[in-house]
């Protein structure tokens, strides 16, 4: 019955035009090429998606990327601060501490002249 079939569409080639290739093309791979074609067609859709899928992605990396690096530079301006702040209070101890050893050098001084007083 194939081969019956296979004959009459044979029979019914015209190689005189360009549709005969088609013809052929449906003689020798028939309903094969159609699900081949529509599978290339699937995928090609499938293919298109992932890109906007991968085009998405990309951007919501970047604007990941660009909020890391405002808080990165948010973070490194806070350290400026604190590391400010730190030198001054480490300032402040030091003067302080100077003053103190300002103060017992005046101690010792007047316990000194009170003592040269009372042996006077």
């Amino acid at each position: 019955m194939a081969a019956t079939n296979l004959n009459e569409k044979l029979k019914n080639v015209d190689g005189s035009n360009s549709a005969s290739i088609d013809q052929i093309r449906e003689i020798l791979f028939g309903q094969e090429i159609d699900l081949i074609t529509e599978r290339i067609n699937e995928l090609k859709a499938s293919l298109d998606n992932m890109n906007v899928k991968l085009a998405d992605l990309a951007d919501r990396f970047e604007i990941d990327e660009k909020e890391k690096k405002g808080g990165l530079q948010s973070l490194r301006n806070e350290d400026k601060r604190i590391q400010k702040a730190i030198d001054d209070v480490n300032q402040k101890v030091e003067e302080l501490l100077a003053n103190k050893v300002d103060r017992q050098q005046m101690s010792q001084a007047l316990k000194v002249l009170a003592d040269d007083l009372d042996n006077s």
